[in-house]
């Protein structure tokens, strides 16, 4: 991978929101965590001596905290005062990704300054931040109306708006600051996150491209490649772009694996090496989920149920993909595989007892996983999906009533229990207050970008820089406010909401065809829309629920 790949970024000069003088040491709050250096204008003389820490979080007396949790980051370094402003020169690990770019950055949110003991004067400090130079925040979702739900959810927004923008600081989707790099799933999940904040396609594909250079090497994460595509071109409508790509991405559906009983199994030699050294991955293997303990128990069997969902996920989309080129024998291809799967999975994964799924083949264990994976993807037939939902619930009260799984998984809990109809318990766990859940991130750590883990004390190396943990800003959109595309490209749209009595919206979903305005009642129960002319509402009964239909205003 070369550093082409982080050419367009632009700085951004972030004021502080506050400075002082604490126990004789200047510091400075910028608000929010940013990727960045700190440009300090210290007007003292030259050859004055500066102590400089720059940091993400404080420890309890309200200093920057020096040994912080895992590897968030905290920087210290001695500078002599030489011209009008100075830079401190970060770690040479802080250049990673930034090459082209010439100036290392590292994640802070906080400055201290101190002269041996000499009292200082506050003195201008800017905090300059990288973001990518496409990034323009054009969606935003805000929810009003009496109680916590409205004030807790404008916090999340606030929160997934800021870690679209901050996180975009190397130019393409990567997994926060210790590794930087661009991971599938990371990529997916930030994909959903940026369309609900720009509709700008530049750095999703960006990503793809890298990801198609250097793929990693969980068999899921394969199936997130055709995943992203299949986002772009729904939100993009581009054909051309997808043409470009289509070829490539087959390859990544582990259809291949398909052996003959019907289902998928990656432990296949030398299927699994001649797949490796034909995309460019260091090796293949089942993952679940991230970290190994977030896996609520899962059985890894050779016949995996996540794994063999996705592969049917995958095919699904890449019949779609196929079909919206006009190639509708491949189409049909990966639509009968797809079906075939479907049977296989439903016919050897379901304990006909109870009707869950198991964690594979051979395994008489039920996780979490096992259960939400296939919900999310449709697989889960219609006459099992109430127990489906109360098994969730046993595997939520068992996690200190939380997310039985990791942020990563917690894309595809929410959208299965959305999609089972069960919204007001996705609802529920998104506000959940303990460990497991986004206002620990909030509540207990102060968090301005989501972390890689919903706490320290789940993933020993955790980072706060993590786009990966922001699923509920898409989740926001597509199942709260509840917009969906119809047609791809926007050209047809229709709405669901799902919102509590008395809670209202006043949202901006951006589209490639311009916004569109969305205002809903929660008192009236009604809604009213203005759009682009070429992006058509679709009013659909049934998905409108109770909610009357006020106006429908076109513009252009």
């Amino acid at each position: 991978m070369t550093g082409r790949w982080w050419q367009p970024l632009t700085a951004r000069l972030i004021q502080p929101a506050k400075a002082g003088v604490l126990k004789g040491v200047l510091q400075y709050d910028f608000g929010k965590v940013w990727f960045g250096n700190a440009v300090l204008e210290p007007g003292l003389p030259a050859g004055t001596p500066l102590t400089i820490r720059l940091g993400e979080t404080l420890d309890a007396e309200g200093r920057i905290d020096r040994t912080p949790p895992g590897t968030v980051r905290y920087y210290e370094a001695e500078v002599t005062v030489s011209g009008k402003t100075l830079r401190p020169a970060l770690t040479p690990a802080d250049l990673r990704g930034m090459e082209d770019y010439g100036q290392p950055v590292m994640p802070f949110r906080y400055v201290e300054i101190e002269s041996g003991g000499q009292l200082l004067e506050p003195f201008p400090v800017t905090l300059e931040a990288v973001v990518d130079r496409s990034y323009a925040r054009a969606g935003s979702i805000r929810f009003s109306g009496e109680g916590d739900v409205p004030v807790q959810l404008n916090r999340l927004m606030e929160l997934g708006l800021h870690t679209m923008e901050a996180t975009s600081f190397m130019g393409i989707f990567v997994d926060g600051d210790r590794e930087r790099l661009p991971y599938e799933a990371d990529g997916f999940i930030n994909q959903l996150g940026w369309y609900t904040a720009t509709a700008d396609p530049t750095v999703p594909r960006r990503t793809l491209e890298a990801l198609f250079t250097k793929p990693t090497w969980p068999s899921e994460w394969m199936v997130h490649m055709i995943f992203i595509a299949w986002a772009d071109f729904r939100m993009s409508g581009d054909t051309k772009y997808l043409a470009q790509i289509i070829d490539r991405l087959q390859i990544f559906s582990l259809a291949q694996f398909i052996d003959d009983t019907g289902l998928v199994t990656t432990l296949q030699d030398p299927l699994n090496a001649d797949f490796v050294k034909t995309v460019g991955a260091d090796y293949l293997e089942d993952i679940v989920d991230w970290p190994q303990g977030e896996r609520d128990g899962y059985e890894l069997v050779p016949y995996n149920t996540v794994v063999n969902a996705f592969v049917y996920a995958g095919q699904v989309r890449l019949a779609e993909l196929y079909a919206a080129l006009g190639r509708e024998a491949e189409a049909e291809v990966c639509r009968q595989t797809a079906g075939r799967l479907r049977m296989a999975i439903t016919g050897k994964l379901i304990d006909p007892a109870d009707g869950l799924f198991v964690d594979g083949l051979g395994s008489a264990h039920k996780s979490a996983h096992a259960t939400f994976f296939p919900l999310a993807f449709g697989l889960t037939p219609p006459e099992n999906i109430p127990q489906a939902v109360r098994h969730i619930e046993t595997r939520i009260a068992a996690n200190e009533n939380g997310f039985p799984c990791s942020v990563y998984a917690a894309q595809y809990l929410l959208d299965g229990l959305f999609e089972a109809g069960a919204g007001e318990l996705a609802l529920q766990l998104m506000l959940n207050p303990g460990r497991r859940g986004w206002m620990n991130m909030l509540d207990i750590h102060d968090a301005t970008i989501t972390h890689e883990a919903w706490d320290p004390a789940f993933k020993e190396n955790i980072d706060w820089t993590h786009a990966w943990g922001a699923a509920f800003l898409n989740v926001l959109q597509r199942h709260v406010l509840g917009v969906r595309i119809v047609q791809p490209g926007w050209q047809e749209w229709a709405l669901s909401p799902l919102l509590r009595g008395g809670l209202s919206i006043d949202a901006t979903v951006p589209t490639p065809l311009g916004p569109i305005h969305i205002k809903l009642d929660g008192t009236a129960r009604t809604c009213s829309i203005e759009a682009p002319a070429a992006a058509k509402f679709v009013e659909q009964a049934s998905s409108m629920g109770e909610w009357r239909l006020d106006s429908v205003t076109y513009r252009g």
